[in-house]
């Protein structure tokens, strides 16, 4: 049985909503039923003034069959809120698909007014190994005092286990929502798991069918401000996970990070075994009576001379076959070849720096940007970019030689104070990166100016730092 981490079945509102194909429980029932009270509801008595409330909402993760079911319910409360009439499914090609999209407009008197337009699908993100697509439709006849609903189906690849990564909390009050999960029914080596950030810590309770199931009531919305910490880690959500079979149970957190640092570690160590090659480039990079400092300079101008394909535009499938870029299986390959993703650019100066008599390794960090890591989770994916550290005599330093246009010594600001874990034999230990320095951020000038009777302005630049 093959299998993905977190293979995302995220159930989401507005235009970020994942759904799927459904299930033989929810084949059975049709529209839940509209009660007058929600017909007369001209506003949210638990958030005056809103613009919209989720009245009702319903996620079904059925592992056996690899499917996922949706039903969303919103009530409309201002011409603001129409905006979540125009529903956008997002789904990654070649993993999963959406089927069944059905929805309806309710008025305020209670008549329907069902959709029958068209599906649209586009493409809204390609990366080396991963294409998300969307669909999207517009409900009919929205206005203030309208109820949309709707529901859609998402059918995963059947060689995968479906991992389901419920977002309960995004940009509208929810008053109810109900989450349910069926596991695995044949016997299996993989252990299922949970982590979660809820309210009130709420956890999903085992059914005597071996499903669980979570209710969630009166879940506020995040309003959207600036400066704000990530989205992801201020949703309330919950992650269903399996482990590999042979992994420990109830194992301490700090044994946990060993454990996976010491295999990433070793993906590392064999990707940049090439002492030859390395000795080699060195040679031609460094001078016997380079300072420290002034080696491991040259050895980042170098990295950075490296083609960054993850910052490649994106290119037709003809220009990707004319290209022909072959994949790098170490850093022999990087330097022949003069292009790697970030990390393989990041593990050339390791390689690098180590052949030169440094001691350096490799870094992986939540950027700030978008995630905080919390070791406690043991969540493996909040560590998605990376970095290098080296000892520069009594002094480490953190640098990111793929990070383009960043000179020797400055992180891009989402690297700088943030976790992490460096890696190592042992597996690694946490760590903290350096906080940014505001001198970083300033760049002085200094010229001698003349203004002319006409007004214009004339000097020479004197002096830059």
């Amino acid at each position: 049985m093959k299998r993905v981490l977190n293979m995302v079945a995220v159930t989401c509102i507005g235009l970020v909503l994942t759904l799927t194909v459904l299930v033989p429980a929810l084949r059975a029932q049709d529209w839940q039923p509209i009660s007058k009270e929600d017909l007369a509801l001209n506003d949210n008595p638990a958030s005056p003034g809103a613009h919209a409330m989720i009245l009702y909402r319903e996620s079904n993760v059925d592992t056996n069959e690899a499917t996922i079911s949706e039903y969303v319910r919103i009530k409309i409360f201002t011409e603001e809120g129409k905006k979540w009439a125009n529903v956008g499914i997002p789904f990654a090609k070649g993993h999963n698909d959406i089927h069944d999209v059905r929805a309806r407009t309710i008025r305020p008197d209670g008549s329907i007014v069902n959709f029958d337009g068209k599906v649209y699908e586009k493409e809204v993100y390609k990366g080396n190994e991963l294409k998300v697509l969307e669909k999207s439709f517009s409900l009919p006849e929205v206005q203030p005092g309208c109820i949309i609903e709707y529901k859609y189906h998402e059918q995963h690849n059947r060689d995968y286990l479906v991992e389901p990564v419920w977002v309960l909390q995004k940009d509208l009050f929810t008053r109810f929502a109900k989450f349910t999960f069926h596991p695995y029914r044949r016997d299996i080596d993989y252990q299922l798991y949970w982590r979660y950030n809820t309210p009130a810590k709420t956890e999903p309770k085992r059914q005597s069918d071996g499903s669980y199931v979570m209710e969630v009531h009166d879940l506020p919305g995040i309003d959207e401000e600036q400066y704000m910490f990530p989205r992801k880690v201020l949703e309330a959500r919950l992650e269903f996970f399996y482990r590999e079979p042979g992994d420990p149970q109830n194992e301490p957190v700090d044994h946990y990070w060993k454990r996976i640092g010491k295999k990433w570690n070793d993906d590392f160590e064999h990707f940049i075994n090439r002492r030859n090659a390395l000795e080699a480039e060195v040679g031609q990079i460094i001078s016997a009576n380079d300072s420290a400092e002034t080696k491991l300079h040259k050895i980042y101008t170098r990295a950075q001379k490296v083609r960054d394909t993850d910052y490649d535009t994106e290119k037709t499938q003809k220009e990707q076959k004319a290209e022909n870029l072959k994949q790098n299986d170490n850093v022999e390959d990087v330097l022949k070849r003069s292009y790697g993703t970030s990390r393989q650019i990041n593990f050339l100066f390791i390689g690098l720096a180590r052949a030169a008599g440094f001691d350096a390794t490799a870094v992986y960090v939540a950027p700030r940007n978008s995630a905080l890591f919390t070791p406690e989770m043991e969540d493996p994916s909040q560590l998605d970019d990376d970095l290098v550290w080296a000892k520069l005599g009594n002094a480490e330093v953190y640098l990111d030689p793929a990070a383009q246009y960043y000179p020797y010594g400055l992180l891009p600001w989402y690297e700088t104070g943030v976790k992490g874990l460096r890696l190592n034999k042992q597996g690694g230990e946490l760590i903290t990166t350096t906080a940014p320095n505001y001198n970083d951020a300033r760049r002085e000038r200094h010229a001698e100016l003349s203004l002319d009777a006409d007004g214009n302005l004339s000097g020479k630049l004197r002096k830059k730092t």
